[in-house]
Formats: C-alpha cells, structure tokens, sequence
C-alpha cells in the first residue's frame, strides 16, 4: 500500500510539473515583446534571445517614431510659369516677414547672409533662391532635372525648419531684402508708384513664385527689376509690359513704359 502511496505521489508531481510548463509555454508564447518580465524558469540562451527580441523591437519602434518626426513638416510644391521654377510653401513656417523677398544668385551672397540659402545653393543644379513670407522658389538650371533636385531641397528645408535657426544669420549683407516705402523726400509720382508695386502687384508675381523690385523712374519710364520666377521666365516680357505696365499706366497715365533693369 505504501508503495502504491508512493507511486501515486509521483505521479501527481510529474502531472503537476507538467501541467506548469505547458502553462508557462502558453503564456510566453501570449507575452507582448515589450511587457514586463515573468518569472519563469528559462535557459540564459533563452532569456538573451527574449532580451535581443525586445531591444529590436524597440529599435524598430524608436526608427519609425523618429521616421514621423522627420516628415511632420508637410512642404507644398507649387508649378510657375517657368518651368525651371519650383515654389516650395512649408505648411505654417514664416520664411521672411510679411510681403518681403531676398534673392540669392551665389553661393557667396547666400554664405554671408543665410545658412539655409547656403545649403540650397549648394545643391548642384539650383541656380538661384528667393525667400517670400511663406515661401521658397528654387530655379534650377536649364539642363538640371527635378527628379533629382526634389528630394534634396525638401530635406534641407524640413530640416532646417524644425531645427528652430534663424532664417538669416546678418542682415548687413549685400543682399537686402525687397520692400516699398513712401519717403517723404521723394516725388509724388514715384511714391505712388512704389505703393502700386507693392499693394497691388508684387502680391500677385509672388503667387507664381517671382517679385519685382522697383529700380528707378526717368524721363517718365519706369526701372525694375524682375526676381525668382519671373527673372528667366519666357513670359516675363509678357508680365511686365501686359502686367505691371498697363496697372501703372492705367493709375499714373503720365508713365510712357516700364523697362527691366
């Protein structure tokens, strides 16, 4: 009888160890990568290969988290007139203050006066930049192609931008930015014409990625000078004298043309 107790009590032990296993199995196999530890009787072969599993788990997460980060600045691209001419609008960034431009055309003058023109400069194919209020116009060169250009200039920009660094690093440069005001000093005539420039026209030229600067005004003609966009565009002959002629002719009738400089 004894021995048959015996028996009996090994029996349940071998059942109960392994009942426990099985148990353990299941809920190992149901234990997220990323849970808390269990307490579970495993070999350190095992418990490196849990540890492995949860670090690139991990990393993966920490790789896709950084991945949305780096594309949270959503940049809208914008067709110009020109087809060497690419407008690039940061959703909710403010490149310059209100109504104002600067262009760049070397990789000298945007050294000197802004980091972010530096590096777009730098890219080979871009021949030239203009910051606007709320954008970025980037014309490349003739023989440059876009599907190469993009994804450099999107990258600089996003980058930049989320760094949180000023736009301009001097403002003491040669390049200044493009801005009308009436002077006192100055005729009548020539400010009106600067505040039809900058009320009523530049608005619309920095739609498509351009601006136009005022120069001078002699002999009743009109100087300026035409930027971004407009500056190699085949329609700026048509801009200037269908456009920006004929507005300020229509106010100022006394004006013969509007030349570019």
């Amino acid at each position: 009888m004894a021995a048959l107790n015996n028996l009996k009590n090994c029996s349940l032990k071998l059942l109960n160890n392994t009942t426990k296993n099985v148990i353990a199995t299941q809920c190992l196999s149901r234990i997220p990568l990323l849970s808390v530890p269990c307490k579970i009787n495993v070999s350190k072969r095992s418990l490196f290969t849990s540890n492995l599993a949860i670090k690139n788990n991990f990393n993966v997460k920490q790789n896709i988290f950084n991945l949305k980060q780096a594309r949270s600045m959503f940049i809208d691209v914008d067709a110009t007139p020109n087809v060497n001419t690419l407008k690039f609008k940061p959703k909710g960034a403010t490149i310059l203050p209100q109504n104002q431009t600067m262009e760049f055309l070397s990789l000298e003058t945007a050294s000197e006066t802004s980091p972010l023109a530096e590096e777009l400069m730098e890219i080979e194919g871009v021949q030239s930049v203009l910051f606007g209020s709320d954008f970025i116009s980037i014309t490349k060169e003739y023989d440059a192609e876009w599907q190469m250009l993009k994804p450099d200039v999107y990258a600089i920009i996003a980058d930049y931008i989320e760094s949180g660094d000023p736009i301009l690093s001097n403002t003491d440069g040669k390049v200044k930015p493009v801005t009308h005001t009436k002077k006192d000093n100055e005729n009548s005539t020539v400010n009106e014409i600067k505040e039809l420039i900058e009320h009523r026209i530049r608005p619309s030229i920095q739609l498509d990625g351009g601006d136009v600067e005022y120069v001078d005004y002699i002999d009743n003609v009109v100087y300026v000078k035409l930027l971004g966009a407009c500056r190699s565009c085949s329609m700026a002959e048509l801009t200037l004298k269908q456009g920006i002629e004929n507005m300020l002719k229509h106010y100022i009738p006394e004006i013969k043309s509007v030349e570019k400089v």
